[in-house]
């Protein structure tokens, strides 16, 4: 896909939402804001987004996952600051947070999916691969860091 059809697919898609979206969102899966260590981070009031399908087209076109790991050099929280940053100023999607866990070492991205009918939910993204994982209620579906027990992560969007 080229950059013009993405946007386009973006700007088709694209749904405005509010910092309390986001937290009725959290709220509602197994990121409840009460099972977290830590505040989460909301810089912004409003937020826009896609629907996940369009959010799968991003990521297959973003080349962050195409960066050569290099330990603490360009490591994990490196590709996650990089997806972070590239969203807004590349696509002005800014419903997306950058998340540390350090009970398993790692950093990664989450990102709110919304559709125009106003369906939400959360998806973790791991940037050195592009996997997008939905989250669910009780768990992470399928995501291969799932947190045992309390959830330590920091959350910023």
């Amino acid at each position: 896909m080229k950059i013009r059809e993405l946007r386009k697919l973006i700007k088709k898609n694209e749904v405005q939402i509010s910092s309390n979206d986001i937290m009725r969102c959290l709220q509602n899966s197994y990121i409840n804001p009460n099972n977290i260590r830590q505040p989460i981070g909301m810089r912004d009031s409003q937020y826009w987004t896609v629907d996940e399908d369009t959010w799968r087209a991003i990521l297959k076109y973003s080349r962050i996952d195409k960066r050569k790991y290099v330990p603490e050099r360009m490591d994990c929280d490196k590709f996650a600051r990089m997806l972070w940053a590239e969203m807004p100023w590349r696509f002005g999607l800014n419903a997306i947070a950058m998340a540390g866990d350090p009970s398993i070492s790692h950093a990664y991205n989450i990102v709110v999916c919304a559709d125009k009918k106003g369906k939400m939910c959360l998806a973790m993204v791991e940037p050195q691969t592009d996997d997008l994982v939905k989250v669910g209620r009780t768990r992470l579906e399928n995501f291969p860091l799932e947190p045992r027990g309390r959830y330590k992560a920091s959350i910023n969007f």
